[in-house]
């Protein structure tokens, strides 16, 4: 990944959800020695109440760039609004023959992909290292025998 893109929001009880380094902004941007590609990386809760990080995933795809690193892993909420913009920006960098992966630990952004139906097109990825890679979290109903068959039932 060439660049590193974060933003912070505050939650819905006021605090700042993150401080990036770059002079205390919400957004900053810094170069690193990898793969070309740019890391987006959001913290605190993200909704339609909050547009501003909408604008920075907008702003990025647009760029010359078409292979993106969504690391969420710092998130605690997403609404249905955020899998909107992910899936506009998915589909955009697809249709330039790119890619754009999600990391994320939050059960709570797992199920709202999943109940949107979506989690084959927004698949899981649990580290930045896993989405440098394309190593996806192996699904939890894995076929039998294959070692990840998930918990039992």
């Amino acid at each position: 990944m060439n660049a590193i893109i974060a933003a912070s929001f505050h939650n819905r009880s006021g605090n700042r959800a993150m401080h990036p380094s770059r002079k205390g902004h919400g957004l900053g941007r810094s170069r690193t020695p990898l793969d070309e590609g740019v890391v987006i990386r959001f913290a605190g809760e993200l909704d339609a109440g909050q547009p501003a990080w909408c604008d920075v995933l907008l702003r990025a795809i647009k760029g010359d760039t078409s292979r993106f690193i969504i690391d969420m892993i710092d998130v605690s909420f997403i609404d249905s609004s955020v899998v909107d913009a992910l899936l506009l920006a998915e589909r955009a960098t697809t249709e330039v023959g790119g890619w754009l992966r999600l990391v994320f630990t939050h059960h709570v952004i797992g199920r709202v992909i999943e109940i949107c139906g979506l989690a084959a097109v927004l698949p899981q990825y649990p580290t930045l290292e896993a989405a440098r890679r394309g190593a996806m979290r192996p699904s939890p109903a894995a076929a039998p025998g294959t070692g990840d068959e998930g918990p039992p039932q």
